[in-house]
């Protein structure tokens, strides 16, 4: 079997280029030669205890991760940042910390944004924000650690999805 690149002809073949692979009766298959893929070192660690509360430490109407708010309410988060064991991550720290709340319809996440503002001390994060329109705003993992894969922080936070209709 010969190979010949089709995207750099005379060049060797590496990750993105088309190529032929061509046999000996003549036929051949046009493929890509896929781009390996570095598995995700970022460390992971888990959100837990969370607590969350409104407007001075009342406590928020809840049936499972849904909170029930009215409008102008401002929410109050706390949770301990925690590894496989549970143990508390202490070493994990920053003065500022935003987590973003996205606002969706029908399931579907729009373009609304905001952000609850805060700091991680001792691995305890505490965040607040106010929700000034009524809707369907949610906490996500994926997009929080999106976020954080910006900064960037060095890791990531899973929890479970956390709905807040206003």
């Amino acid at each position: 079997m010969q190979i010949q690149n089709i995207s750099r002809p005379n060049e060797p073949v590496e990750s993105g280029d088309r190529y032929k692979e061509i046999y000996p009766n003549g036929t051949y298959k046009v493929k890509v030669k896929r781009i390996a893929q570095e598995p995700d070192t970022t460390p992971k660690f888990n959100l837990s205890n969370l607590v969350i509360t409104r407007n001075g430490g009342f406590e928020v109407p809840q049936n499972g991760n849904k909170y029930y708010l009215s409008q102008g309410d401002t929410v109050e988060v706390t949770g301990d940042i925690v590894d496989e064991s549970d143990v508390v991550q202490t070493a994990i720290s920053a003065s500022i910390i935003k987590l973003p709340i996205t606002k969706h319809a029908d399931d579907q996440a729009t373009t609304d944004e905001i952000y609850f503002t805060g700091n991680l001390v001792s691995g305890v994060l505490t965040v607040s924000g106010t929700f000034n329109l009524s809707g369907n705003y949610k906490a996500l993992a994926s997009r929080n650690n999106r976020a954080l894969d910006r900064l960037p922080a060095g890791f990531h936070m899973n929890f479970d999805d956390v709905d807040f209709l206003v």
